[in-house]
């Protein structure tokens, strides 16, 4: 009776979300909880929904060992003549050395606790699709993450009655991106090409740590794009397109900068993408 008043106590005092953890182990092929367990006394009511998750991580686990891909790194000869550049002055002691992040200082950026939860888990699997390579990623795979994504979310600290249309958002801007022409495009491989690739600008005495979600040489011209999870329903989708990019504008501005600033000669051309929506608008 005391570990059922401890089970009680415990479960019973959370506010928001409540994660319940515990160990299992088989049996004569049966899946059974530790002896004297609190897990134990739960589990005539856990187990079929128990078993029926473990076994789906199984089947997710073993179809998604793949082989990771050996990076390739381009080798590029030194023109004859070649004088390497001015090295920059050097940092001074009394500068703060402390690197902040862009979100820190250009709060704009984040609207919203879901927009910002669904925004993290986004980037974070078109990174993976990106370095992973487009043929590994079919639409069966993004449906079958469904439990990985909702876990994802719920870790960004989503509130939980929130996560089932968050997850629906998710799922679709994966869908679409995969579907799009240009989403692919986009993912394909290229030439220098990098997903969440981190730059520091120094700005006003301050480091500041700016990550690029996806940027790539193609016909001797750099691309800079970022996704945005904004959604549009209803008509004067290019007036809020045309607003979207005002409204980015000066953050991209300063990607292009940032890359100028690190040697980059070719000409820079920028994007926004909208997995939401299957949007792209040049800016």
């Amino acid at each position: 009776h005391e570990m059922l008043r401890l089970l009680y106590v415990a479960t019973t005092r959370a506010k928001k979300q409540l994660h319940l953890l515990g160990k299992t182990k088989v049996n004569n092929d049966e899946m059974i909880p530790e002896s004297n367990s609190l897990l134990e006394s739960l589990w005539p009511f856990l187990k079929d929904d128990w078993c029926k998750e473990t076994k789906l991580e199984e089947k997710l686990s073993k179809q998604e060992e793949v082989k990771p891909s050996a990076e390739m790194y381009p080798i590029e000869r030194i023109p004859s003549g070649y004088e390497p550049p001015e090295p920059l002055s050097s940092i001074h002691s009394t500068v703060i050395s402390e690197i902040e992040e862009e979100k820190e200082i250009f709060p704009f950026l984040w609207a919203g606790t879901a927009a910002r939860c669904i925004g993290n888990v986004l980037h974070r699997v078109l990174e993976t699709i990106a370095k992973e390579g487009l043929d590994k990623w079919m639409s069966s795979r993004i449906k079958m993450m469904a439990p990985q994504l909702r876990i994802a979310l719920l870790g960004e600290g989503l509130p939980l009655d929130q996560v089932d249309d968050a997850l629906h958002l998710t799922l679709t801007g994966l869908q679409n991106t995969l579907e799009d022409t240009k989403g692919r495009w986009i993912l394909s491989k290229h030439e220098e090409s990098h997903a969440e690739y981190s730059l520091t600008l120094f700005l006003e005495n301050r480091f500041i740590r700016n990550v690029i979600d996806r940027t790539f040489i193609e016909n001797k011209t750099r691309w800079i794009i970022d996704y945005k999870t904004s959604r549009h329903e209803g008509k004067g989708l290019e007036s809020f397109l045309k607003r979207e990019a005002e409204r980015y504008k000066p953050q991209l501005s300063r990607y292009e900068a940032l890359f100028k600033e690190y040697g980059e000669t070719y000409p820079i051309r920028k994007a926004l993408y909208f997995p939401l929506i299957k949007e792209w608008v040049e800016i």
